[in-house]
């Protein structure tokens, strides 16, 4: 039963349905919105990203070049600039 659900489909199957249900509602989005990714993040890189922020209509990207997954413990003091710059254009 390895890589099956009990209810049928393979984590395959369950990945790509979550992928498009995710797709669905990055797409639905209308508020401007920030997107960050850290460059040496394995589990979202920055293409992740990317990919993510192309389906945003009003949206700002940004790499944080010396960040992992966690940018706001790993840099805080350029996480919070980033995000006062970010809340400021409003």
């Amino acid at each position: 039963m390895r890589g099956q659900f009990a209810i049928g489909g393979s984590y395959e199957q369950a990945g790509s349905h979550r992928r498009r249900v995710g797709q669905y509602r990055l797409l639905r989005i209308k508020a401007n919105t920030l997107v960050m990714s850290g460059r040496y993040d394995r589990l979202n890189t920055v293409q992740d990203g990317q990919e993510c922020a192309s389906l945003i209509s009003d949206v700002q990207v940004v790499e944080m070049k010396r960040s992992g997954h966690f940018p706001n413990v790993e840099k805080p003091t350029i996480y919070v600039t980033l995000l006062h710059e970010f809340l400021a254009c409003w």
